[in-house]
């Protein structure tokens, strides 16, 4: 049901907007559509162009995809299904991390594509480069946290079960922090 919705969504968008005389520049005095704007164009040198800056965006996708799935696979074929249960739930604490990364990410997303739309490789690299700090940084301080108060914050928000395998939490928050920075550059 949910793929359908999708599709509906994407047709309607596609019939409303897409091929609106707005985005085709469709100048015509008649005021009527044309198939034209409608046939493929294929210009191999811009495909590569596209190939060129879209295969690191797409590297970067692919690992974090992998990044939340793959421990999972090595978990449940060397330990039990409870303690990849555990380890699922604790490492959805990189989550509120995740949150504080996503709004710098949206927050500096506009700066970094005009300077990069300019040119300005100097002020695209300074930004960059205080987003993998802040990135660090969040890690770092969740692993700090995690260290001395894990397992009354494990307690806390789930149930003293999760709270023996604490020893887990720092390790998460330091892939949390090589997560953050991934996301950054995949902003970027």
């Amino acid at each position: 049901m949910g793929i359908l919705a999708v599709v509906i969504a994407r047709c309607v968008v596609l019939l409303g907007y897409d091929i609106s005389k707005r985005t085709q520049n469709l100048a015509e005095a008649s005021g009527r559509f044309t198939h034209k704007v409608l046939v493929p164009r294929f210009d191999s040198k811009e495909q590569l162009g596209l190939l060129r800056h879209g295969l690191p965006l797409g590297i970067v996708v692919l690992l974090t995809t992998l990044s939340s799935s793959l421990p999972n696979f090595f978990i449940k074929h060397g330990l039990t299904e409870r303690d990849l249960g555990i380890f699922s739930v604790i490492s959805l604490t990189i989550s509120v991390g995740n949150m504080a990364v996503v709004s710098l990410g949206q927050a500096a997303f506009t700066r970094l594509a005009r300077s990069y739309f300019h040119r300005n490789a100097s002020e695209f690299d300074a930004l960059l480069g205080k987003l993998l700090l802040a990135g660090a940084a969040i890690g770092a301080v969740g692993m700090i946290v995690s260290r001395f108060a894990g397992r009354e914050i494990l307690t806390m928000i789930f149930r003293p079960e999760y709270a023996e395998r604490a020893d887990l939490l720092p390790w998460i928050m330091a892939a949390g922090a090589i997560l953050f920075m991934a996301q950054f550059v995949g902003l970027a």
